[in-house]
């Protein structure tokens, strides 16, 4: 179980103010920077439970608050510390799925609590480096999708080290990809599958693209694939 720390009351007080659910989606907290896989009931809340009951829209792991269609996926406040510099790391045995391939497509989201005052909360994702996988795989009912302020780390795959896309709709806010590498056609840190899709927004300006992006060339054009 992962030991709960507190924050200076007043950080405490504000977070708990600003930490308010986007209007019209379920929120499922995670609780833990642990990952497990197949998981374990423990009265912690991992992200890859999160993405299971989400996926699932039902409580398919207890730990966690049920899927119910739209859904939120954020982390709780007391995981952020001046002392992680309000960066939490996960660091994955295998690889995360968001959403399915068949079904209705529900909204997901996956975010840290609010920025307060000069703290960004920021989630790190990073890859087993004894079992390269890619980082996560977000399934075509994840429409609209949204990630923020999430790197994805270390990721390796054929295509799409770190994420590949089959979502239509998505969009990446300062989202930073690094040391995602792809070893056959590319798409080092991303492969949108199907077309560019309807909306795939990586806000450039406050997402980036580093390390290597492919086995033969570390150029945006291996960082990003769009794949019919």
């Amino acid at each position: 179980m992962t030991p709960r720390k507190t924050h200076h009351p007043l950080i405490a007080a504000l977070l708990a103010l600003l930490s308010v659910p986007h209007a019209g989606a379920a929120t499922i907290v995670v609780t833990t920077h642990a990952d497990a896989n197949p998981s374990v009931t423990d009265g912690e809340c991992s992200l890859r439970e999160a993405l299971a009951n989400a996926r699932a829209d039902s409580a398919q792991f207890p730990d966690c608050a049920p899927g119910t269609g739209d859904d939120e996926i954020t982390f709780d406040e007391s995981l952020f510390r001046l002392g992680n510099l309000f960066t939490v790391t996960i660091n994955l045995v295998g690889g995360l799925s968001a959403s399915s391939t068949s079904g209705p497509a529900h909204a997901l989201a996956i975010r840290p609590p609010p920025p307060v005052g000069p703290y960004t909360p920021r989630v790190r994702l990073v890859a087993s480096p004894e079992s390269p996988h890619t980082v996560m795989s977000v399934r075509s009912t994840a429409a609209p999708f949204t990630l923020e302020r999430i790197n994805i780390e270390g990721g390796r795959g054929i295509t799409g080290g770190g994420i590949n896309l089959e979502s239509q709709r998505a969009t990446f806010d300062n989202v930073h990809f690094i040391g995602n590498r792809a070893d056959g056609s590319g798409g080092g840190a991303l492969m949108q599958r199907y077309g560019a899709g309807e909306t795939f927004s990586p806000r450039p300006r406050r997402s980036y693209w580093s390390g290597p992006t492919s086995r033969a060339v570390a150029a945006w054009a291996a960082a990003v694939v769009f794949a019919s």
